[in-house]
């Protein structure tokens, strides 16, 4: 990623606890509902993840927040 953005944000654990459930939420019915398109179809199993998401940047967006919360989360304990 050339045009790199970073985002600060400072918020207590049952808030980061909170968003993170709603980001794995909404993430995975995304995943769900892309699964099963016609795009996707003809693309093996194993690859198939990795397509949608390249295909989706907010989805990119989200495995990234997720994965900072998560660090966050379990560091600040």
């Amino acid at each position: 990623m050339d045009n790199k953005m970073v985002i600060k944000a400072e918020m207590s654990p049952e808030q980061a606890t909170a968003l993170l459930a709603l980001l794995k939420s909404e993430y995975r019915q995304a995943l769900t509902e892309q699964w099963w398109t016609d795009t996707y179809r003809y693309v093996a199993e194993k690859d198939r993840h990795t397509a949608i998401v390249l295909k989706n940047p907010v989805m990119g967006a989200q495995r990234r927040l997720i994965g900072a919360l998560t660090y966050s989360l379990k560091t600040a304990k």
